[in-house]
């Protein structure tokens, strides 16, 4: 896994059970239990959102979210450029 993944992991859900969840963030973590996310590529500053498999969907909410969290940090999507 790369720095921004790891980032996403522990910030989001370091551990899940002792930090109460917002709702969004109940829903994200609900699709990554289903193992869809195969975690983001990065290219300097740029990223995109890899998926496990070619089947695996991703929700726009999902995608919103963790557009919104990465521009957060900085980077920004190859998908708004």
């Amino acid at each position: 896994m790369n720095e921004l993944t790891n980032m996403f992991w522990n910030e989001h859900f370091r551990d899940k059970n002792s930090v109460k969840l917002s709702k969004i963030k109940r829903r994200v973590y609900n699709w990554l239990d289903k193992d869809n996310f195969g975690g983001f590529a990065v290219d300097g500053n740029r990223f995109w959102i890899e998926k496990t498999c070619s089947t695996a969907t991703l929700p726009n909410y999902i995608y919103d979210y963790m557009n919104k969290w990465a521009k957060k940090k900085w980077y920004q999507s190859i998908y708004t450029i």
